[in-house]
């Protein structure tokens, strides 16, 4: 059997005139569900990210205003790379690489369970446009949305989705090494003092995303303007980089570079300069924050 969900969306008149991407911009509960159960039960505290991207997920921190809460995007600290102190703060080419979160030649991810994405046909349906093909939009910067109206069939193929855990102890040597003092790393420092540091512990990423999608007569030319003549062109921005490739008059794929984050679990410190006793994050907090990443890298 395949590791893909295979997917085609056939557009009615019908459905092309009474679905509205912007009023339902979040994926349904159905595909939350779905999604979870991929996984497994031990993920039922983890949060749905509004739409995949190559950062955001383990190492991912804030600032809580109060110590041991919930944080919103007011308390964002830094995303994965930057708070690791990667160079340039962004993800590495080699998809291992960026899978392991590797920096400096350590594995800042301990890779867990996994397997293939089974989502019926409604959540797929979901995941198609509300969270895929807006992402995939924004990335190109296309002049027109990609939805119902534009995109006559699509067809998605999910690879295999990956648990992954930030290691305590590597991270925790990261910050308290006196080394490669940056402005960040000192903002890490100071709220671990203080006891109002979340972290992004564990997250799940998907290995790949791949959307054949059918143009409209309308959408064609748009995407034929991006690609500047080329039979594929790689498009990216500081979330999500994305490689399209036009197979026929009409017809573009579409395929991720390197794993998306899709689900993360966020925890709070016990105390101010409280590590925990544990080695994995048992001894943290569970605490909800903002499942939209942040659009503006600070």
């Amino acid at each position: 059997m395949s590791r893909y969900l295979r997917l085609e969306i056939k557009c009615t008149l019908i459905m092309a005139t009474s679905f509205i991407l912007a009023a339902c911009p979040s994926p349904s509960g159905d595909y939350v569900t779905a999604l979870k159960k991929a996984i497994g039960e031990d993920v039922r505290d983890f949060q749905v990210l509004s739409y995949p991207t190559n950062s955001f997920g383990v190492a991912t921190a804030f600032v809580a205003s109060t110590p041991g809460t919930s944080v919103s995007d007011k308390d964002f600290l830094c995303a994965t790379w930057k708070c690791l102190g990667a160079q340039g703060g962004i993800a590495p080419n080699s998809a291992v690489e960026s899978l392991n979160i590797t920096v400096r030649g350590i594995n800042y991810a301990e890779i867990g369970s996994g397997g293939a994405v089974k989502l019926d046909a409604d959540s797929a349906n979901d995941y198609a446009f509300k969270v895929a093909l807006p992402r995939i939009q924004q990335v190109l910067n296309l002049g027109i949305g990609l939805d119902y109206k534009t995109a006559n069939k699509v067809e998605l193929e999910f690879g295999k989705a990956t648990k992954r855990y930030l290691s305590k102890p590597d991270f925790i040597a990261y910050i308290n090494n006196e080394g490669g003092v940056s402005p960040t790393k000192m903002q890490l420092q100071k709220a671990l003092a203080q006891g109002a540091l979340v972290v992004v512990v564990a997250d799940v990423v998907l290995d790949s995303i791949k959307a054949t999608v059918k143009a409209s007569n309308e959408l064609a030319p748009q995407i034929d303007a991006k690609l500047e003549g080329l039979s594929s062109k790689i498009f990216s921005d500081t979330q999500s980089s994305f490689k399209v490739t036009k197979t026929d008059s009409a017809t573009y794929v579409i395929e991720s570079l390197g794993p998306v984050v899709a689900l993360r679990l966020l925890k709070a410190q016990p105390g101010g300069g409280l590590l925990g006793a544990d080695n994995n994050w048992n001894d943290w907090a569970v605490v909800s924050g903002p499942t939209t990443p942040i659009k503006e890298m600070p």
